[in-house]
């Protein structure tokens, strides 16, 4: 067990502020701004009610099939699609967080429209704070010892396919 799964497992700490405590420890210096920004993050971050989830079309998209995804993707990464609300007409990608906590659902347009990407009630601050995938393959990363960091969400599904 390293420094990081012990501040997680018996300290409760979440991932960033483990690595902000680890920082602290071995003496990298912290401005003002970051030694109070896990905290301040922590207290800030809003979960949603995965039954949110219920309200969207589940499956893959003809969008992201003419794109060669496979729907094994849409089903393990939770993707849909929404036909009502503040994400109508766009492919809904689930965020979660490094406790497996939902904090966003993104929403991206398949026409050629602006925004391309739209957030679920104002969840676009959480999830662009949030590593994308990183509660599902953090055991894989353990055991290989190694990650490889991708741009957005459609490079991670393009890496699991």
């Amino acid at each position: 067990m390293d420094f990081i799964d012990f501040a997680i497992k018996f300290g409760g700490y979440t991932f960033k502020t483990a690595i902000d405590l680890m920082k602290e420890c071995v003496g990298v210096e912290l401005d003002d701004a970051e030694t109070t920004y896990a905290t301040e993050y922590e207290h800030e971050q809003k979960v949603i009610n995965p039954s949110v989830l219920k309200l969207f079309e589940f499956g893959l998209h003809p969008y992201l099939h003419e794109r060669g995804y496979s729907p094994q993707v849409a089903k393990h990464f939770g993707l849909g699609y929404s036909a009502i609300g503040e994400l109508i007409d766009r492919i809904t990608i689930p965020v979660v967080d490094e406790t497996g906590q939902l904090v966003a659902i993104q929403g991206r347009t398949f026409v050629d429209a602006t925004p391309k990407y739209l957030y679920l009630d104002g969840s676009g601050t959480q999830a662009k704070e949030t590593l994308y995938n990183m509660y599902q393959c953090y055991q894989t990363i353990k055991k290989k010892g190694y990650v490889i960091v991708v741009e957005g969400a459609p490079s991670v599904w393009r890496a699991y396919d």
